[in-house]
């Protein structure tokens, strides 16, 4: 398998819908534009906890499987009829409506929940991080959206912050959707907006737009439960090692 196409897909895999969370199964087309203007289309299928995303990179197809019930990620690819097998450290279900705890699963962290605010005009729970590393100590505070589970604002020790607020209702392939806009603001640099449309149903954003002018889309999208066929690794495929870091980071060549 070739390591570059290894490294691409690994920095292309589908941003909107990553984590694979318990909730509304449904498959979609994909559309992701740089800022460039290239575009390329793929597909997306989300599961019971697993997610199928089918693309290409450098003209050679491949099909990522996540599942993150078993802390496992796929790399296919049918041309070769191979595929590597990643652990996904921390990885566990999500039940549906369950809140989200920025705590969990993590390591060499303390981290509390200081309790109950309103940002924006919306409820929140405060937590608050501290870790120390190479003898420096960081820290962070994020207030997670009770509704939505997902951060209104995040305020780092080296002074940056993230919020996000709702701009309001509209309707996206006959959806309705919700319209988010998140700016990070950093010492000495001009502030970074991004815009997401969330849907509220499938949990997870059908559409975004990035700072740089990236866009991304989910098309044609179809609710129902998904054959779990799609995400299991077909029969008779060579299972790949996968490329060990150089030194420094970097994966050889």
């Amino acid at each position: 398998m070739n390591r570059r196409l290894i490294a691409a897909i690994g920095m292309g895999l589908w941003a909107g819908v990553a984590p694979a969370s318990a909730g509304v199964q449904f498959s979609a087309e994909t559309v992701q534009t740089t800022a460039q203007g290239q575009t390329t289309t793929g597909k997306i299928y989300v599961g019971d906890n697993r997610v199928r995303t089918e693309g290409a990179q450098n003209g050679q197809q491949f099909v990522q499987v996540a599942d993150n019930a078993n802390g496992v990620s796929y790399i296919i690819v049918p041309d070769q009829r191979s595929y590597m097998e990643m652990r996904v450290p921390g990885a566990a279900p999500l039940p549906q409506g369950k809140p989200a705890d920025p705590c969990a699963n993590l390591q060499g962290v303390t981290c509390r929940k200081v309790g109950s605010e309103a940002v924006g005009g919306r409820a929140a729970t405060r937590w608050e991080m501290t870790s120390s590393a190479g003898g420096q100590s960081r820290s962070m505070t994020q207030w997670i959206d009770d509704e939505r589970g997902t951060p209104l604002r995040v305020q780092a020790s080296d002074g940056s912050v993230t919020e996000s607020k709702l701009l309001g209702k509209e309707q996206y392939e006959g959806r309705s959707v919700e319209k988010w806009e998140t700016t990070m603001t950093r010492a000495g640099q001009p502030a970074a907006t991004s815009v997401q449309w969330l849907d509220p149903e499938l949990a997870v954003p059908v559409r975004g737009k990035a700072p740089d002018g990236s866009t991304f889309e989910l098309r044609s999208i179809r609710v129902g439960a998904q054959p779990a066929d799609l995400f299991n690794v077909p029969a008779g495929y060579q299972k790949i090692t996968p490329p060990q870091a150089e030194p420094g980071g970097a994966a050889p060549r």
